[in-house]
């Protein structure tokens, strides 16, 4: 069976889900969901947590911290493709589920590009919000 390099949300003793609304469910995948934000305006969003540092969980549609880079089958990895156009479509950033499936798999091949790292890699991501949109940088953490 195909293995796929992907991201699983991860909980630390520090970090734990109930500081994040919704939060994610631990190991569950998850995408940077930065196209949640696009929308924003700099002014309104501010400088909320949830705006600079989290990442979307695919099942729960919840949030998390820390993200780790696993392997998963190419079958939850399609499901999770499926989840994430339904979940587009529902929350308005798709017109229809054939435009939410294209978006959906633009973010899961942004996502696998960037979990092309060893096993275990930790990661979080660092967004910014400005008059021209969003900037995300994302940073490995020492285990």
């Amino acid at each position: 069976m195909q293995q796929i390099k992907f991201f699983r949300v991860i909980f630390t003793n520090e970090e734990t889900p109930e500081k994040h609304n919704p939060p994610a469910t631990a190991r569950e995948l998850a995408v940077p969901g930065t196209f949640l934000y696009s929308k924003l305006d700099p002014d309104v969003a501010g400088d909320t947590e949830k705006v600079r540092s989290l990442w979307l969980g695919t099942d729960s549609e919840g949030f998390a911290r820390l993200v780790e880079v696993a392997m998963v089958s190419a079958n939850e990895f399609q499901r999770m493709i499926n989840r994430l156009a339904h979940y587009l479509v529902e929350h308005n950033y798709a017109p229809d589920l054939g435009t939410g499936f294209e978006l959906a798999q633009e973010e899961a091949d942004h996502t696998r590009k960037l979990a092309d790292r060893d096993i275990g890699t930790v990661m979080v991501i660092d967004r910014q919000m400005n008059k021209w949109g969003v900037s995300e940088a994302f940073k490995t953490v020492p285990r």
